[in-house]
């Protein structure tokens, strides 16, 4: 059984020391679990008579004290924030009332739900507005869970997307349309002007060959012999 142990010191108006009480006591424990309003009724309650009290009287180094131990009734291993608070009925007097002690329950997770976060959508007429000048404007508002009690100002985005009319789109197309034809027709004069560059050389040197250089020149002239013609016969 889980719970928490310890220790309830009284102490009387105008004594230092704490004293022992006789009366009726009782004990409620909170926790966080749950909605707002189950955490804002006890989880227990636990009843002590006068005379049951006394049982868990105790001396300690600081004086009298009752050594309690409340037990956490609620299943599972969760880590858990509890409160207590301690009511003193004495005999012939009114109640009197501790502050309230909180104290952490250590566990291996949370049973408590984590936070949801919902979206809160415009309806159909306020869905999406369009002012004069093509900007379409959207919005969303996100907007804290109803079990935080301490819920923060709901932040807002503005989402701001251009628009074009028909007209726009039909002038931006006609642009793009033209670009593509230049870009095209300077491809073809450049095509073209390569090639006549190409048949003007090939037409220059089909009229004017190349001359043979002085080597080839020396090679054609016929060779001179060293006899004559008459001592051949």
């Amino acid at each position: 059984c889980r719970g928490f142990a310890g220790q309830v010191l009284f102490f009387a108006r105008g004594i230092q020391e704490p004293v022992k009480v006789d009366g009726d006591v009782t004990i409620y424990l909170f926790d966080d679990q749950g909605t707002p309003e189950e955490q804002g009724k006890p989880l227990q309650i636990f009843n002590f008579d006068s005379g049951s009290f006394q049982a868990f009287l105790t001396e300690t180094n600081l004086g009298v004290a009752y050594q309690l131990f409340v037990p956490y009734t609620r299943s599972g291993n969760h880590r858990a924030s509890c409160s207590i608070r301690t009511k003193l009925e004495p005999s012939g007097s009114s109640p009197v009332f501790s502050r309230m002690a909180t104290v952490i329950l250590p566990g291996l997770q949370s049973r408590q739900e984590p936070t949801q976060i919902t979206q809160r959508r415009p309806t159909r007429s306020h869905e999406v507005g369009t002012n004069s000048s093509g900007i379409e404007l959207a919005s969303h508002e996100t907007v804290a869970s109803a079990n935080s009690r301490f819920a923060d100002t709901p932040s807002m985005e503005t989402v701001v997307q251009p628009s074009l009319s028909e007209l726009q789109q039909k002038d931006l197309k006609n642009r793009l349309e033209k670009a593509a034809e230049v870009a095209v027709d300077n491809n073809v004069v450049i095509t073209n002007r390569r090639v006549s560059a190409a048949q003007l050389s090939r037409e220059r040197r089909r009229h004017h060959p190349p001359e043979e250089s002085d080597s080839h020149r020396i090679g054609a002239e016929p060779s001179v012999s060293s006899r004559h013609p008459l001592l051949d016969e």
